[in-house]
């Protein structure tokens, strides 16, 4: 009976674990987590389970519908749609991730329109030229040229959805879904800045709990005369994986 406890305790920690880490992506893994995989045989191992997954449910049955839950798990390259359990959760995904695609195209396009009509109203300035009645008209097609790079198709941006027909990245032998933006972002500049902006948020405050342990070890009261900047540095030097240290 204590063998099947453990066992349906296990996925337990195991989620735990996977959300608690601080030396790899963890927001994404959220949703694909699931713990609804043993079918104990006792009495008491049956009712454990329907217990916990009750409690579950009551808490974590939405986290899909967050945003930054579901657009973490659609922009990892090791899960995408596969991810989601809800087909609804996963185009709401979609949706959010393309309207924030949206925006960030909006603001560059700005940005370009209004470098180009300063530029415009520098050359008319210096320029000795006799002023052109369709000045106007230039500028207007200058400033529509920016406009037509965005392309969609169904409301998604194309280069959103020829990242979701990418094959999957296997999970196996590529833990860092940030190394594979890193290598991809050149074919998919504006979904990369927003994979690397939601996929660097961590999935629970337990690193920021596991760095005031730290540094509540190292700032004792033998050490009172540790400056600030001397333990920002131990903190680093803390953090640096053994790896590195003996490589």
């Amino acid at each position: 009976m204590l063998i099947e406890v453990r066992d349906v305790l296990h996925p337990l920690w195991f989620a735990t674990y996977e959300a608690s880490a601080d030396k790899h992506v963890t927001l994404s893994k959220c949703s694909p987590l699931n713990t609804n995989r043993l079918n104990p045989i006792t009495t008491v191992g049956q009712d454990l389970k329907k217990r916990l997954m009750a409690e579950i449910k009551q808490i974590f049955s939405n986290i899909e519908s967050v945003k930054v839950y579901h657009i973490a798990t659609l922009l990892d390259p090791r899960y995408k749609k596969v991810g989601f359990q809800s087909i609804l959760n996963c185009s709401r995904a979609i949706t959010s991730v393309s309207s924030l695609i949206r925006e960030q195209v909006k603001v560059s396009q700005n940005l370009a329109v209004e470098c180009d009509c300063q530029l415009a109203i520098d050359d008319q300035q210096t320029s000795d030229k006799k002023k052109n009645f369709w000045d106007f008209l230039d500028l207007e097609a200058q400033s529509s040229n920016h406009y037509q790079d965005n392309d969609e198709a169904g409301g998604v941006s194309i280069e959103l959805r020829q990242f979701l027909n990418r094959p999957l990245v296997d999970r196996n032998s590529t833990q860092d879904p940030l190394l594979v933006w890193k290598s991809i972002e050149n074919e998919y500049p504006q979904v990369s800045t927003i994979a690397k902006r939601y996929l660097s948020i961590v999935a629970s405050s337990t690193p920021c709990e596991r760095l005031f342990s730290h540094t509540g070890l190292i700032a004792n009261q033998i050490r009172s005369r540790l400056t600030p900047e001397h333990l920002n540095m131990l903190l680093f030097l803390k953090s640096v994986p053994e790896s590195l240290w003996f490589s």
